[in-house]
Formats: C-alpha cells, sequence, structure tokens
C-alpha cells in the first residue's frame, strides 16, 4: 500500500468527539467490505486480508479503555492515538 506518513486526529485531552476513535467503527465496515480473504490485494505479500469489524469492538461497543480488544488495543491507530497521552 506504500504510505510513508500517517496522520491521527486524536482528542483525548480535549474531548474532540470527531476524532479518528470515533471513526474507526466506520473504517472497520469498509475495511472488512473489502478485505473479505476472497480477493488479492496489489502489493500484498501473502494471502488475501481479511477483516472482521467484531474483533474490534466488545459487545458491539468500540472500548477504548482497559477492556479494549486486542485486536484494537495493537492496531496502528490506537497505539498512534494514545502514544504519550499520559505524559
Amino acid at each position: 500500500l506504500g504510505a510513508t506518513h500517517v496522520m491521527v486526529v486524536f482528542g483525548g485531552k480535549v474531548g474532540y468527539a470527531g476524532d479518528d476513535l470515533s471513526k474507526l467503527l466506520w473504517m472497520l465496515r469498509v475495511a472488512a467490505a473489502t478485505f473479505d480473504g476472497t480477493r488479492p490485494v496489489a502489493g500484498w505479500a501473502g494471502p488475501p486480508p481479511n477483516v472482521s469489524a467484531g474483533e474490534y469492538v466488545v459487545e458491539g461497543d468500540l472500548r477504548v479503555d482497559r477492556a479494549a480488544p486486542a485486536a484494537l488495543a495493537e492496531s496502528l491507530l490506537y497505539r498512534l492515538s494514545y502514544l504519550r497521552f499520559g505524559s
């Protein structure tokens, strides 16, 4: 996919509700429809990716606290959002 830079909008300290984490469920829906494990992706090494929104939510809710699912806590968006958040 070739990205060299990533910009993340995070509203944690100021309470901005329109940040990227609040849009994550839409990103997951698009990714699940695009990367369903059946179509190869140009430039992708390995088997076709399979994205499931269920791996990122708990009982239908997006949890970004200590109860966040492992798939979410290990995602680049989550990790960049909370990078040096407490310092």
